[in-house]
């Protein structure tokens, strides 16, 4: 459960200073910092221990192949790419996010992080301690984006409000939207630009094509990776826990048992 509390709290921190601070302070970022450093590290080693887990399970262990493709160079962008995207996405998106879109993303943050800790406990007996971790922050963040993105599509629909020159012309539109967001001419608030014309673009299509499958579609895409990249950080740095942070002893082992006495 500390661990649990960790997660938590990281998330809670983080995103309140970089909520806060973001419209007056370039620093604004560096709130960010420990969630992606957390999430990449968290990433980057269930990318190496399932790539060795993989390699050990078709490898004999004499073979040569195995120090050759144990690299830590592919494993590192991979979770460079997975964790930038994940934590950017899921910041820029706060930014934005009426109070019932920051609860269910908080909602995703806390599901996510248990159910890993909860696949951790009950594989321990099927899966060896070098592919628990990955298997359990796979199966996690696939059961999460898979369960969430439906539900997180039709409470965007239902319930976030949307602008009336979404239903001006496109330029109008876009230019409305725009004018209404931080004007700080720095390369964060060039990403929050982008980041936030797609979201009108989306909310532009779907007034425009209303009756067709078109709004649901462009809703459930967009949902799906908003969830993806939650569940992508909540898991990594449940990860980044589990691996890098030191451990609370049971009472109930014998070691423990034998330290108290």
């Amino acid at each position: 459960m500390t661990h649990f509390f960790a997660v938590a709290l990281l998330f809670t921190l983080s995103l309140t200073l970089w909520r806060g601070s973001y419209s007056g302070h370039y620093v604004s970022v560096l709130a960010l910092v420990p969630l992606w450093a957390c999430t990449f590290l968290g990433t980057y080693r269930n990318i190496v221990d399932k790539r060795r887990s993989l390699l050990l399970a078709t490898l004999k262990q004499s073979s040569g192949l195995i120090k050759l493709l144990t690299g830590r160079f592919v494993p590192a962008l991979i979770s460079m790419a997975i964790s930038l995207f994940s934590v950017l996405l899921f910041a820029f998106s706060m930014l934005l996010a009426e109070p019932i879109q920051v609860f269910a993303a908080a909602a995703i943050v806390v599901t996510s992080a248990l159910l890993y800790f909860m696949l951790l406990r009950m594989m321990r007996r099927h899966i060896n301690d070098l592919a628990i971790s990955w298997f359990a922050a796979s199966s996690a963040t696939a059961i999460l984006s898979v369960s969430f993105f439906v539900p997180y599509a039709i409470m965007e629909w239902a319930f976030v409000q949307r602008p009336g020159f979404i239903r001006l012309e496109f330029d109008e539109a876009m230019l409305h939207a725009l004018q209404g967001l931080p004007q700080r001419g720095d390369w964060i608030n060039e990403l929050f630009l982008l980041f936030s014309a797609a979201e009108y673009a989306k909310l532009w299509l779907a007034a425009r094509f209303t009756g067709t499958a078109i709004p649901g579609v462009l809703y459930a895409a967009h949902s799906a990776l908003i969830c993806f990249a939650i569940a992508s950080c909540a898991v990594g740095v449940a990860s980044f826990c589990y691996h890098y942070l030191p451990k609370t002893p049971d009472w109930r082992t014998p070691q423990s048992q034998g330290a108290e006495r």
